[in-house]
C-alpha cells in the first residue's frame, strides 16, 4: 500500500526482450511493509526462477 492505495496484480505477463517475466496472483503492499508473493513464476533468459508462497516482511 502507499499510504491509501491498494496495488493488486492479477495475471500479469511482462516481456522484455527475450526475458520472459510472469507473475500470477500477486498481492504487493507498502506502508505497513507486508510484501506478499504467491504463485510467481520468474523467467531470465535461460535462468528459472520460482517462487511460491512467499512472505517478505
Amino acid at each position: 500500500m502507499y499510504g491509501d492505495t491498494l496495488l493488486v496484480q492479477r495475471d500479469t505477463l511482462l516481456m522484455y526482450g527475450d526475458t520472459l517475466l510472469v507473475q500470477r496472483d500477486t498481492l504487493l503492499m507498502y506502508g505497513d511493509t507486508l510484501l506478499v508473493q504467491r504463485d510467481t513464476l520468474l523467467m531470465y533468459g535461460d535462468t528459472l526462477l520460482m517462487q511460491r508462497d512467499t512472505l517478505l516482511m
